[in-house]
C-alpha cells in the first residue's frame, strides 16, 4: 500500500511537472510571437517614415527648382514691367500735350495745365468753405495754403497762387485784423451762395 501510494504521488508529480512545462512553453511561445510581431511592426513603421522622408525631400527639391526658375525669369519680367511703365509714361505725356492743345482756346496759353487744374480745385474748395457770413474753417484753409507752396513756380503759377492766397487770407483773417477784408473777385448773393466775378 505504501509503495503504491508513493508511486501514485510520484506519478502525479510527474504529470503536474509535464503540465507546468507545457504551460510555460506555451507562454514562452506566445511571448516570443508577440515580440516578433512588435518588432516587425516597428520595422514596417521605420520603412514608412523613411519613404515619407524621401518623398518630402523630393518634393522640396522640386519646389526649390521652381523657385530657382522663377528667380531666373525675374530680370526679364522686370524689364517687361519697365517697358510697360515707359509706354504708359509716353501715353500720359501725349495725353497731356493733346489736352493742352485742345483746351488752349478755353484756358489760355498752354491750355489746361496741371497747375491750372490744381488752382481750379483750390478755388472751388475756397468757395465751398465760405459760409453765409463769409467765414471759413481755419484748419482747411491752412492745409490748402500749405499745398500752394509747391505750385508757386513760374509767372503763370505765381499769378494763380496769388489769387488763391488772397482767397485764403480773406477766409482766415490774422489776429491783428479780426475784420475780413474786401471779398476778392467774388459776389455774395442774398442766400449766401458765391459766384465768381
Amino acid at each position: 500500500m505504501q509503495i503504491q501510494s508513493g508511486h501514485s504521488v510520484a506519478s502525479k508529480s510527474d504529470h503536474l511537472e509535464n503540465h507546468t512545462q507545457q504551460a510555460l512553453g506555451g507562454l514562452g511561445y506566445d511571448l516570443e510571437q508577440s515580440m516578433r510581431g512588435m518588432f516587425k511592426s516597428f520595422l514596417a513603421e521605420i520603412k514608412k517614415l523613411k519613404a515619407k522622408q524621401a518623398q518630402d525631400i523630393s518634393t522640396l527639391h522640386v519646389r526649390l527648382a521652381k523657385i530657382k526658375e522663377a528667380l531666373a525669369q525675374l530680370p526679364a519680367r522686370l524689364k517687361d514691367v519697365e517697358a510697360r511703365i515707359a509706354g504708359l509714361e509716353d501715353k500720359l505725356d501725349w495725353w497731356g500735350r493733346n489736352l493742352a492743345h485742345r483746351t488752349e482756346g478755353l484756358c489760355g496759353a498752354g491750355g489746361l495745365t496741371p497747375v491750372k487744374m490744381a488752382a481750379g480745385v483750390c478755388w472751388r474748395e475756397a468757395i465751398r468753405l465760405v459760409g453765409p457770413q463769409g467765414e471759413g474753417r481755419a484748419d482747411d484753409c491752412d492745409g490748402a495754403r500749405a499745398c500752394l507752396v509747391s505750385w508757386g513756380q513760374g509767372q503763370e503759377q505765381r499769378r494763380l497762387v496769388s489769387s488763391c492766397q488772397a482767397w485764403l487770407d480773406w477766409l482766415t483773417p490774422t489776429r491783428e485784423s479780426q475784420e475780413h477784408s474786401a471779398l476778392p473777385a467774388v459776389a455774395l448773393s442774398a442766400n449766401g451762395r458765391t459766384t465768381l466775378l
